[in-house]
């Protein structure tokens, strides 16, 4: 059997579990913490490659926007599972 290569469909877990995955969580309490004290910071969350999630806050736009489109595709993958 060929090898599977890194990143494709049959050799990824649901988004969140694969090295790299990066989301925003808007609706966590943390999240909604940092809104309310005004610190302009985002909360993100990334999957290291060793599979461990770390959780950091950023500024960073960049770094935003590429957790934001990992949000939307954790959102619309849990929309095509129903």
């Amino acid at each position: 059997m060929p090898d599977i290569p890194d990143g494709s469909i049959r050799g990824r877990g649901p988004y969140g579990t694969n090295p790299n995955d990066t989301w925003i969580a808007p609706d966590s309490l943390i999240q909604k913490r940092l809104d309310f004290e005004g610190t302009g910071l985002t909360l993100i969350h990334w999957i290291n490659e060793e599979g461990e999630e770390t959780v950091y806050v950023t500024k960073n736009e960049e770094l935003i926007e590429e957790a934001r489109r990992g949000y939307e595709a954790w959102v619309a993958a849990r929309a095509d599972e129903n």
